[in-house]
């Protein structure tokens, strides 16, 4: 835990990081939906824009500091080179296994293969 009074973790990358900068080949939104199982959903124009946008951090931090314009020119051009897909997931139960499954084919699946699977890391139980 970073906190005790949260229920947020501190997990170290050890040998699975890559100290290189790497292009962004895929985008995947995770979103409760409807759905009792996990679906994955490619975005395209508006859809994936908006799915970007939604993922900024402080957004109501951009315009104060004068980025906002540009930062929504490049979240535009990432939604046009790369895929964005949303990833619905029930809202109650653990479906982590089945969503990093999911993703895991979808990046699979893509031509040119991308490189969005993760180095194997130790499981602790």
């Amino acid at each position: 835990r970073i906190r005790a009074q949260d229920a947020k973790f501190h997990l170290p990358l050890g040998a699975s990081h890559c100290p290189s900068a790497q292009p962004v080949r895929a985008v995947f939104s995770l979103e409760p939906g409807p759905e009792d199982g996990v679906a994955v959903h490619r975005l395209r124009g508006p859809k994936a824009f908006a799915a970007l946008r939604r993922n900024v951090f402080r957004p109501e931090y951009l315009d104060p500091m004068g980025i906002e314009a540009s930062y929504l020119h490049r979240l535009a051009d990432l939604a046009q080179r790369v895929p964005v897909f949303q990833v619905a997931r029930p809202a109650s139960g653990n479906t982590l296994d089945a969503v990093v499954d999911r993703i895991l084919a979808t990046c699979a699946a893509l031509t040119p293969p991308t490189a969005c699977a993760p180095a194997p890391m130790d499981k602790t139980e």
